[in-house]
């Protein structure tokens, strides 16, 4: 029963890690996102829909490696692996995604939400 506490426990703190930290980069995906050009992925990442400028394929490619790192970082920390993580942060942000906007999911693809 302990483990289990400690286990949501540490998935809480994952959860609330990132949705800090991801703050004022989530400003510069809500433009996008609105126009239905990129979405949330069910594993932690952002994804392009449809047709993108350069500079947004720049800031879903910067945004992505910066999750990556944060990622890493928190795996190792939380010693759990980093496919873990990602699928912690994928839900979280699926479920924070606002309605009308885009999210991939691995059994449907791209849905509106």
């Amino acid at each position: 029963m302990r483990i289990i506490n400690m286990k949501l426990f540490y998935q809480s703190i994952i959860i609330l890690f990132l949705a800090f930290s991801s703050s004022v980069i989530a400003s510069e995906l809500t433009a996008p996102k609105k126009a239905g050009i990129i979405g949330e992925r069910f594993d932690g990442y952002v994804g392009i829909i449809k047709n993108a400028s350069p500079e947004i394929k720049a800031l879903v490619k910067n945004v992505n490696n910066k999750r990556k790192e944060r990622y890493k970082a928190i795996a190792k920390k939380r010693k759990q692996s980093l496919q873990t993580v990602q699928q912690i942060a994928g839900e979280s942000a699926l479920k924070k995604t606002v309605k009308g906007n885009y999210i991939f999911l691995k059994s449907k693809g791209w849905v509106k939400k």
